[in-house]
């Protein structure tokens, strides 16, 4: 048996610390931002790596647990309405990851050169809030998920 979270809607541990990163990922993305603007590349290039790899670490955890309710019990209709939820944003979220591979790999490269502002750094801008809204999104729909399997 899974250990029952903290937020007592009755989810696993594991979906309630998920709820509580993609809630407070969008939020260290603008941290993360802001310090750009300060001109503090260096902890921009700390952040982004460090909450790709969370980010990564918790789509892997999430897709090996599943979001099967173990312990909760779904009546048979929803069940296939989870699935299905269930996986399209597992998709959407790793696509978004792998965008998100691609720029961090774009700029380590004009980095390394100490090209900065580089080739890409336009795009780069733009795709970051690109991201962001893409993120938000993300979060708003894990937070349907959510409540759909456990709350609702």
């Amino acid at each position: 048996m899974v250990d029952i979270g903290f937020l007592g809607a009755g989810a696993p541990l594991y979906m309630d610390l998920f709820l509580l990163f993609t809630t407070l990922f969008p939020l260290l993305i603008a941290l993360s931002v802001w310090q750009v603007r300060r001109e503090n590349y260096r902890f921009h290039r700390l952040v982004q790596g460090a909450l790709f790899g969370g980010a990564l670490l918790l789509i892997v955890m999430v897709g090996y647990y599943g979001s099967s309710p173990q312990g909760v019990m779904i009546e048979a209709d929803r069940a296939l309405v989870v699935a299905y939820m269930t996986l399209l944003y597992l998709v959407s979220y790793g696509f978004m990851l792998l965008f998100w591979f691609a720029a961090l790999k774009y700029a380590h490269g004009d980095h390394k050169r100490r090209a900065l502002p580089g080739l890409y750094s336009k795009g780069h801008k733009r795709f970051g809030r690109w991201l962001l809204g893409w993120m938000v999104a993300n979060t708003l729909f894990f937070w349907i998920l959510y409540g759909v399997i456990y709350v609702a």
